[in-house]
């Protein structure tokens, strides 16, 4: 609200909110409260679009896609889909309780099982496996260890704490604002963050989406297709659970095949697109977790086609 009251130009501009992963879940809900500050008219501001990445919408829909998904890739037997499968349904068992705690604890469990079924696949892209990111994670902090058990956080971590982006912030922009204290410095990842908000990542968010579209804000959702950890699996079933009058129209709607533009004279699919009004699900061909890194020029392609 100061920011728009010292650049009141910011009030009819429009205003979109991006997020991927636990920022994606986080971007939903501040969309959410934004879209109530709006309506009360105690904050002016044209709130256009909600882009949500690899999101984690919907805790449980998400974590009962992952043995179907692995089975489908021929990274389970019938055994361990088994196995895993019922521990999945633990974790939402606890979720649906509200035991926040335990899901999490069962989580870690999950993530240990599936590390042992499948030779450590790289969860975050499906066709990868024992990288060598995990010994760095492990040597990094026992807490990742507690996490993840040398599995999440893995392969993008390390990609983000040595992008140039860090020495960008915390050099040019830090000197350029004058502002920031000696001891605070910029990061892609925080240990301390990650750890406080552990608890609330059972938690849904699922009501916002339904929000934002019924209240006619731009909604995108984009999934990785070789990502497991918050993958299309469950972005689909969390879908098929709006709460929207416009949800049958969208479920029978057909998807259009999208191309890079290095990609179009060749017809090499990239992407698909489903569409209906408001609501927008991109199919990432070829992505991981993080969409930008994994297919550059068709993230772009996309990024242009939300914003026409």
């Amino acid at each position: 609200m100061a920011f728009l009251e010292k650049f009141p130009v910011f009030k009819e501009m429009p205003f979109f909110i991006a997020g991927e992963s636990y920022g994606g879940k986080m971007a939903a809900a501040f969309g959410a409260a934004l879209q109530d500050l709006i309506h009360d008219g105690k904050i002016q501001c044209k709130l256009t679009g909600v882009a949500l990445g690899d999101s984690l919408i919907s805790f449980q829909d998400t974590t009962l896609s992952y043995a179907p998904y692995l089975f489908s890739l021929s990274l389970l037997d019938e055994k361990d889909f088994v196995r895993v499968q019922k521990l999945g349904k633990e974790v939402v068992k606890a979720t649906d309780e509200g035991d926040y705690h335990k899901a999490m604890d069962l989580t870690d469990q999950l993530n240990d099982l599936i590390g042992h079924v499948t030779d450590n696949v790289d969860v975050y892209y499906v066709l990868r496996h024992n990288q060598a990111d995990f010994n760095m994670i492990h040597s990094m902090s026992p807490w990742y260890t507690k996490l993840s058990n040398n599995q999440i956080f893995a392969q993008y971590l390390m990609r983000s704490q040595s992008d140039p982006l860090v020495k960008l912030m915390n050099g040019p922009i830090r000197k350029k604002l004058g502002i920031i204290p000696d001891n605070v410095t910029w990061g892609g990842q925080s240990e301390m963050v990650a750890e406080t908000q552990r608890n609330d990542i059972p938690s849904s968010v699922l009501s916002d989406v339904g929000k934002l579209i019924k209240g006619g804000v731009k909604v995108v959702v984009y999934e990785g297709q070789l990502d497991m950890i918050c993958g299309t699996l469950g972005a689909e079933s969390w879908i098929a659970k709006l709460n929207w009058d416009g949800l049958s129209q969208f479920l029978n709607s057909s998807r259009k095949p999208l191309y890079a533009p290095s990609k179009l004279a060749k017809k090499e699919t990239g992407a698909f697109l489903k569409s209906y009004k408001n609501f927008e699900l991109y199919y990432i061909l070829n992505a991981g977790h993080m969409v930008p890194i994994d297919a550059p020029e068709m993230a772009l392609e996309m990024l242009r086609m939300i914003l026409m």
